[in-house]
């Protein structure tokens, strides 16, 4: 499994790091520059770049022969995020975050992970997110897994109580409004007793993968297409939206 950048620092640090990015304009920007203009030691600074780049908030230029000379450059959504943060804009924040939670799929298996009817206590939530990462347990490690989950509280995915962690009921009903489309494609009223049976063979179209799915009372359940330039993220959002149907159908019972 491919390892997932953590943040390097607390979400106040985080944002101040994006805030910096931000006052660029979408100016290439070196770590030394940045850590000269934000007044933050360079170390801080560079064990956030990797996440920052998986969030598509920064994008790199430049030569990248070292460390010392590679240019980032801060995305639009970085921009608007860092802007909209300074103006103290917190619908706007949402909003940013809300897209950098969308599009991404490491993320959306966090949120999967916090339990639907129940919670789930704070430090063990930071430790499943280690865990996902396939990050090593050290104290950046939890505090950037401790920042993750300042984002999810900060989009309204998850809230927090007395040190434990459910997912928050609007975005139960949202999650719900997404799979809609998916499942007027899917049945999912199939009974317990249904065997479901994947079939042996794939049927190859064009330049996708047909997978079916059957109940040997029912017939068949599903189609699934997938394309054969999928990536793993790629299938892990797939697989995100069938979660996603399974938790509603458990929520109807």
């Amino acid at each position: 499994m491919e390892e997932y950048k953590l943040p390097g620092s607390s979400y106040n640090q985080l944002m101040k790091i994006i805030c910096a990015y931000a006052a660029t304009n979408g100016t290439g920007i070196t770590l030394a520059e940045l850590a000269k203009s934000a007044d933050m030691k360079e170390v801080i600074i560079s064990r956030n770049n990797s996440f920052l780049t998986q969030a598509k908030l920064l994008a790199e230029t430049g030569n990248n022969s070292g460390n010392k000379s590679i240019k980032r450059v801060p995305t639009a959504l970085c921009i608007k995020l860092g802007k909209a943060y300074v103006m103290d804009l917190k619908e706007k924040v949402i909003e940013c975050w809300n897209e950098v939670v969308k599009g991404s799929p490491f993320l959306n298996k966090v949120i999967s992970v916090v339990p639907v009817k129940n919670d789930i206590l704070k430090k063990e939530l930071v430790n499943n997110i280690i865990k996902l990462s396939v990050n090593s347990v050290s104290n950046n490690s939890r505090t950037g897994a401790t920042a993750i989950i300042e984002i999810l509280k900060i989009t309204n995915f998850v809230k927090e109580q007395e040190g434990r962690i459910s997912i928050v009921a609007q975005s139960v009903e949202q999650e719900e409004k997404e799979i809609l489309s998916i499942e007027s494609h899917v049945s999912v009223d199939a009974d317990k007793n249904d065997i479901i049976e994947k079939e042996n063979h794939t049927l190859e179209q064009n330049e996708y993968c047909v997978y079916t799915y059957s109940s040997n009372e029912k017939g068949k359940l599903a189609e699934l297409s997938v394309s054969k330039s999928a990536t793993e993220d790629d299938l892990l959002v797939i697989s995100h939206m069938l979660n996603a149907i399974l938790k509603s159908k458990k929520r109807k019972q």
